[in-house]
């Protein structure tokens, strides 16, 4: 059996980039590319009646910066936001469970649902999310004022302030290596998660940003598409039919990107995972996992 985390070697020469970069695409497009319809059909209507609701009340544009947010629509945001977060969470688990424990035992399901799995999932997406804000107001916005008011550079504020971003995406990549284990029901804490992944920060923020490239650029494209289009029907309110059509399967594409991006995403941190901590899925499709650090009474169940 494996060897828990702090007593584990660390994995010869740390994570490799490359090859989780590959095997994350080859996962999403390739090896689970049939069971992708199940696990995104559910979450993918939710957050389409979503991004409804948010066209609805305004909201895009204030986000597009035409005018200010009214009180209402600020509202609307924030509850919004957090509303928005439920079907990612829904298909966050449901693919990490399908990459883990393989679809014999955890077939991706049409219908969607929140269950008290999903819930300890939601809530510490929350807390990572929480800590991140947290982070980078320290990390990013007190040295990046420090820098801009004490040497009158701009430029030199941009710099530290890339570099301070770097610093908290590292982080909170470690810190979201919490996320597989808690989606497959085992116990592990923010700092089993730390642990796990000491020394391989450099490592997660490289394939990460490896990763996200090709997303980046095609949501980047869709996007401005979007705001041209709202843009053009916020100027013209007896906007033909076609127009609106046409801005709600822009929106929908825009959906399908993000979910593929989630997946390929959602296959990286598994991945990870699995290489540092040691888990592996037996071929029956059993699980075992060393308990993480400081937890003698881990139960896999």
């Amino acid at each position: 059996m494996s060897l828990p985390p702090r007593d584990r070697p660390p994995p010869p020469g740390g994570l490799p980039i490359w090859e989780t970069v590959c095997r994350s695409y080859r996962s999403v497009f390739v090896e689970n590319l049939n069971h992708l319809p199940n696990a995104v059909a559910g979450p993918f209507v939710l957050s389409l009646l979503i991004m409804y609701l948010f066209f609805r009340i305004g909201a895009d544009v204030a986000v597009l910066g035409e005018r200010p947010a009214t009180p209402g629509e600020a509202l609307g945001l924030i509850v919004l936001g957090f509303i928005g977060l439920v079907p990612y969470v829904i298909f966050a688990v449901a693919w990490h469970r399908l990459i883990l424990l393989g679809p014999a035992v955890a077939p991706p399901t049409v219908i969607p649902s929140m269950t008290p799995r999903n819930w300890r999932f939601f809530g510490y997406t929350l807390l990572i999310i929480l800590l991140g804000l947290v982070v980078t107001l320290i990390v990013v916005g007190v040295p990046t004022a420090i820098v801009v008011l004490v040497f009158r550079s701009e430029v030199l504020g941009i710099l530290v302030a890339l570099a301070a971003i770097a610093v908290v995406l590292a982080i909170g990549l470690r810190l979201s290596l919490l996320l597989p284990p808690t989606a497959i029901d085992e116990r592990y804490r923010l700092g089993d998660a730390f642990r796990l992944s000491e020394k391989q920060g450099l490592r997660l923020l490289a394939t990460f940003v490896v990763i996200s490239i090709p997303f980046t650029i095609v949501n980047f494209l869709i996007d401005e598409h979007v705001r041209d289009l709202t843009a053009e029907i916020d100027r013209y309110p007896a906007a033909a039919f076609s127009e609106i059509m046409s801005l709600y399967l822009w929106i929908a594409i825009y959906t399908i990107v993000n979910y593929l991006g989630m997946a390929v995403g959602v296959s990286f941190l598994s991945f990870s995972f699995m290489h540092l901590s040691g888990w592996r899925r037996e071929d029956d499709g059993e699980a075992t996992s060393p308990p993480p650090a400081g937890d003698a009474s881990f139960d896999a169940g």
